[in-house]
């Protein structure tokens, strides 16, 4: 294993301002499996096998900002392109049901009682104060 992909938030690589982007879903980076030990290591993880099974969008910013910090990212791009089909799970504080929405990051209608849903699951931040949605 060579080199390591990681993926992380579509806006980390791409201003993303007015959501155009939002379709691509995720961005990805590139860098060499022997950065990537070397930083997880450094960062306290127990190796780079158990940062690669457990690390969250949130952990791959941290990651991506040393490896753009170090010179270590060898490529970059958007990734797979969400579809309608795509959904997440979401729990509605409205009805408290769970229910699937498009994994599309704006607001939707909850489908069990038709009141307006945010998918926080979907937030970088999981910060409600500072939600970029309204």
């Amino acid at each position: 294993m060579d080199n390591i992909i990681i993926n992380g938030y579509v806006n980390k690589l791409i201003r993303n301002v007015d959501g155009k982007f939002d379709k691509f879903g995720r961005s990805w980076f590139r860098v060499s499996a022997k950065w990537l030990e070397k930083t997880v290591l450094d960062l306290g993880y127990p190796s780079m096998e158990v940062f690669l099974d457990t690390y969250t969008y949130d952990q791959s910013d941290e990651i991506i900002d040393f490896a753009l910090e170090d010179g270590a990212v060898l490529a970059c791009g958007a990734g797979i392109t969400i579809t309608e089909e795509m959904t997440v799970s979401e729990w509605c504080p409205n009805c408290c049901a769970e229910v699937e929405l498009p994994a599309i990051f704006k607001a939707h209608t909850c489908p069990n009682c038709q009141e307006k849903i945010i998918p926080c699951a979907q937030s970088e931040t999981q910060d409600c104060g500072s939600c970029p949605i309204d």
